[in-house]
């Protein structure tokens, strides 16, 4: 008995609908597992259900897949009374101020008397 390929029976699910969800989410997961070098996964599910009104069957299908997850950087911080601070309470803190950049006016006049 000559079987109808699997492939053909893809291709017509949804109109062809679901082999470009196919193909555009698995486009998606081989980018992201080159890009986080961690594996990922992807999922084809088929229900097959009878039908009540004639000799035909219903086909549903569902496309789940689990993208790499990159590493998330942790955040530092120090509990103090049940609180997170970000700072180290045991650390002194210093108030600091931008430094005035401009020059005095009458520097330019020392410079002038320089040359002179």
């Amino acid at each position: 008995m000559r079987m109808r390929p699997f492939t053909d029976t893809l291709r017509d699910l949804r109109n062809g609908k679901t082999l470009d969800d196919l193909s555009h989410q698995l486009a998606a997961l081989v980018m992201a597992v080159e890009d986080t070098q961690r594996a990922g996964e992807i999922k084809l599910t088929l229900k097959i259900k009878p039908s009540a009104k004639g000799p035909w069957v219903h086909i549903e299908d569902k496309i789940d897949v689990k993208m790499p997850e990159p590493d998330r950087e942790a955040t530092l911080f120090w509990p103090v009374d049940g609180e997170l601070r970000r700072q180290d309470p045991r650390q002194s803190t210093f108030d600091l101020k931008a430094a005035n950049t401009t020059p005095p006016e009458d520097a330019g006049d020392d410079e002038e008397e320089a040359r002179a």
